[in-house]
This record gives structure tokens, C-alpha cells and sequence, in this order.
């Protein structure tokens, strides 16, 4: 690549072995000069006038168009083209997996309504677990969320729901029959849900959405009769403080009864 005030300096000289240069004025200037080399000493000269700013891209269809013979073109052009797609399309996927959103765990109704009852757009994955703290055996539930945003289109976000404590949720998307754990994919748009076929593990859940979900008809359901979402239970914790203020009770009556004798 030369420019105007490359005429006067050293480079002059390079100028001159080009043919570029005082026979063709400044006005010549700024070019890209491509030289292939050949089986001798002698070199094919190339010249390609344009700006500074000119790209890569021009430069390089500026080579597959002059400086290789036919016969080569006809060899690297392809193999340039073919690159250049699989790189397009590696970047478009990456792209895709970045977008996906985490799984999430739903622990009050709010949550699970949101994204698997009135979401207007895109699918619900909800997996009904009897352990959702169980961190170990769900862990590539975040794999499995980047790979199905990889393969369709749709959005879709993972939903971990505690199967024991909404029982009466399960049992309406077919869930407890299918037995624990499993996973109900839910499209509140079309009023459908699907119930996974197959291996709960990433690779089972990712090809289940892809080639089922993604292109399939479900089964309907009326989201009017969805089940409430059971909110955490307290009895425990009343009992705990009733069995605590029976027992402060009992010792009392105890010490009254001592004191009496």
C-alpha cells in the first residue's frame, strides 16, 4: 500500500519497479499493488487504485479477482467462502446461546404465572422436581437453556417447580403421572402443553423442545383452570409454637402442683 508521500521517499524505488510513480503522478496515489509471486524471478503486478479507508473485504475480493491464476481461484475461492459462512453462522449461534435466559425457580405464584401462565410469546419449560435446592443434579439446566435458544427460535425460559408442594399443578399438566422428575413444556399463546418423552437430562430435554415442541400440536388446556400455585405452608410452624406454648404450659402447672404437695 502506497502513498503520495511515499514518491519521494526510498520507497520511490518500489514505486518505480511497479510502474507507479512519476509516470503516473501523485494523482495515482494512494493504491494497493498485489505482486504473485511465480516459478521464476518474474512476479505478475496487480494494481488496484482506491482510498486509505478501503477494507479488508475489497481487498479481499481485490485478490480472488486479480492475483490468482483461474485455475487456483477456482480452489481457494470456495474454501474462503465456506469459512467465511461456517464462521457466520458460529457467530450467529453463539449470538442465540447468549440470549437465553437462566432457569429460575418458582416459589410464589407470581413467578409461575409470569412466565408459564400469562406469558404472551414463547414456551414455558416447567420442571417439576421433588428437590429444587438440589443444585448437583440440575446443574445443566443452564446448558440445556443456551442449547434450546441455539435450535429454535422461540423463546423459552426453564421453570423449577417444587412437584410436592404443588401437587394439584402437576396432576393438571399431566405431570404426576409421568412421575418426578419430569418436564411440561407450556405455550400459554396456543393454549397447549407438552409432556416430555424421553430421558430428563440436557441432551433428552434439548432434542424433546427442538424436534416436538417447536414443531408439534399439544395437548389444550384452559388457562382459566389452571390450578392456584400453592403458596409455602406454615403449618409446621404453627404447630412448632403451639406444641412450644403447650409444653411452657404443662411445665407451669407442674411447678403449682409441686408447690401444692
Amino acid at each position: 500500500a502506497f502513498r503520495g508521500d511515499d514518491v519521494t521517499t526510498l520507497k520511490g524505488e518500489l514505486l518505480a519497479l511497479f510502474g507507479v510513480g512519476s509516470g503516473n503522478g501523485r494523482d495515482a496515489l494512494p493504491m494497493i499493488v498485489v505482486a504473485t509471486g511465480a516459478q521464476s524471478n518474474d512476479f505478475e503486478l496487480i494494481r488496484d487504485a482506491g482510498n486509505p479507508g478501503m477494507g479488508i473485504a475489497k481487498l479481499r475480493d481485490a485478490l480472488g479477482k486479480h492475483a490468482f491464476p483461474a485455475e487456483r481461484r477456482r480452489e481457494v475461492m470456495p474454501h474462503f467462502l465456506e469459512e467465511a459462512q461456517r464462521r457466520r453462522k458460529k457467530e450467529a449461534a453463539e449470538a442465540k446461546m447468549n440470549q437465553a435466559l437462566p432457569p429460575i425457580t418458582a416459589y410464589d405464584a407470581q413467578t409461575f404465572e409470569e412466565h408459564c401462565v400469562k406469558r404472551k410469546k414463547g414456551i414455558c419449560a416447567a420442571v417439576f422436581v421433588e428437590n429444587p435446592e438440589d443444585e448437583e443434579k440440575l446443574a445443566w439446566l443452564q446448558g440445556a437453556s443456551r442449547k434450546m435458544a441455539q435450535r429454535v427460535n422461540t423463546p423459552s425460559r426453564l421453570v423449577v417447580v417444587n412437584a410436592p408442594q404443588q401437587y394439584e399443578l402437576a396432576q393438571f399438566f399431566g405431570a404426576a403421572d409421568m412421575g418426578y422428575p419430569t418436564v411440561v413444556f407450556i405455550n400459554p399463546a396456543r393454549k397447549q402443553y407438552f409432556n416430555l418423552i424421553g430421558s430428563f437430562s440436557e441432551r433428552g430435554v434439548v432434542n424433546f423442545f427442538a424436534d416436538r415442541v417447536a414443531k408439534g400440536k399439544g395437548k389444550a388446556f384452559d388457562p382459566k383452570k389452571v390450578p392456584k400455585f400453592a403458596e409455602p405452608s406454615t403449618e409446621d410452624d404453627d404447630a412448632a409454637g403451639d406444641s412450644g406454648a403447650g409444653g411452657a404450659g404443662g411445665d407451669g402447672d407442674n411447678e403449682e402442683i409441686m408447690g401444692d404437695l
